[in-house]
């Protein structure tokens, strides 16, 4: 097996007949599976040393900007510790994960099921915590599934348009088709439609607001803003934010914005979780999604601080030990229970 495509495989990038290729190989023996697990460790490890920071920064709660400089060689001792068990644990996850994306497995589970009244045949493709996926829709479509997504889809299209529905977070290269439109759905009272475009969409049931940006192409959002349907074009890097209980969108003056770095939107795709003076509770939100861990608060003044930082393979205990370093914070870690003190 070509390492190149091996490496496709760690980021996300493989096609769907090349991940089958490297399922099959690796399932042939054991000396298959040892050398995945060697290419592994060595990505991974080049993908730690290379995504640590060099500054990192936190906001308290009197708004005054803690800024505390850290320097590569600060965390290289930490990291170099939990380097073998992290690269392991990558390993037999990522394993794990595209072995049991054909089954129901606890890991991803795709169903179908076929609609009342209808022969149309829906299928159901969802990823646990912690889990990503990925799938190609019956168009050639390309859909990237966060932790904790789930997406509907017909078996074959048919009709006027391309409908699907998502829930959670999934990034889309969507085939053009200009007469036959693609309709994201979100269960909420906001829709995308789309031609040809490749773009991100945050729509979690926890989170009071859904969130897309455009990296190429065209889309349309369809929403409601005081009891009328309204339409929005959306052009490349430009983000757009919907809040549901409120029936408008939220930003700018009911315009799309444009994001500094609208790369970050899509950077979970890729392997990586940035956060960027993010606020404390999105952060733990972002962190039971990404390690399917479950988050205690004890100290109520954990809300008012933020983070600015960037990981990739580190495991949650790594992760909060660098949180405790740059942070007045201490926790404990059981049983998959993290604990903030």
């Amino acid at each position: 097996m070509r390492k190149y495509t091996l490496i496709k495989f760690f980021k996300g990038e493989a096609a769907e007949q090349e991940i089958n290729n490297i399922l099959d190989w690796v399932n042939r023996s054991s000396e298959n599976k040892r050398y995945f697990a060697e290419q592994k460790k060595l990505y991974t490890a080049i993908m730690m040393s290379d995504m640590i920071s060099e500054e990192t920064s936190i906001a308290g709660e009197n708004g005054t900007d803690k800024i505390l400089n850290t320097k590569r060689s600060h965390f290289h001792k930490i990291i170099k510790k939990a380097m073998a068990v992290a690269a392991a644990c990558a390993v037999f996850f990522t394993i794990g994960f595209y072995i049991n994306k054909s089954n129901t497995g606890e890991l991803l589970r795709h169903e179908s099921q076929t609609l009342a009244d209808s022969d149309m045949i829906m299928h159901e493709l969802r990823t646990e915590q912690g889990v990503k996926g990925f799938l190609m829709l019956p168009d050639s479509t390309k859909v990237w599934l966060n932790s904790d997504s789930r997406i509907i889809y017909p078996a074959a299209f048919s009709g006027k348009t391309r409908d699907v529905q998502i829930s959670g977070e999934a990034y889309f290269e969507v085939t053009k088709d200009s007469l036959h439109p693609m309709i994201v759905n979100t269960g909420r009272n906001f829709s995308i439609e789309v031609l040809g475009t490749s773009f991100n969409i945050k729509n979690y049931h926890n989170d009071k607001q859904v969130e897309t940006t455009l990296y190429s192409g065209v889309i349309k959002a369809h929403y409601k803003n005081n009891s009328q349907v309204e339409t929005l074009t959306l052009k490349p890097n430009e983000s757009f934010t919907y809040d549901d209980n409120l029936n408008s969108r939220t930003s700018n003056d009911n315009k799309p914005f444009n994001y500094q770095k609208p790369e970050q939107q899509k950077a979970w795709k890729d392997g990586s979780l940035i956060f960027d003076n993010t606020p404390m509770p999105e952060v733990i939100k972002m962190l039971e999604r990404w390690h399917g861990a479950a988050f205690i608060v004890q100290n109520s003044e954990v809300y008012n601080y933020k983070l600015s930082a960037e990981f990739s393979s580190e495991s949650i205990v790594q992760i909060l030990e660098i949180m405790k370093l740059i942070m007045p914070i201490d926790y404990s870690y059981n049983n998959n229970t993290v604990t903030l003190k």
